[in-house]
């Protein structure tokens, strides 16, 4: 999984290539991968979300992901 490092650094580098590249055809594929990267972050929230209910609901699903 992601961590929320992980996340800030890929949100920075996309700005920066939207920032960097200014021709017409670059950014537009940069807002794109901008929104897939947006798109990318919101599923690992809530799977991460759903990995915090199911570790908090059954000590065991800790033990059986760490091994």
């Amino acid at each position: 999984m992601r961590t929320p490092s992980a996340r800030v650094v890929i949100v920075v580098a996309v700005l920066s290539g939207l920032v960097l590249g200014p021709t017409a055809g670059r950014a537009e594929d940069d807002w794109k991968s901008l929104k897939r990267e947006a798109k990318r972050m919101k599923i690992d929230e809530t799977a991460q979300e759903a990995l915090d209910v199911l570790l908090a609901k059954s000590p065991k699903a800790e033990m059986l992901l760490h091994h």
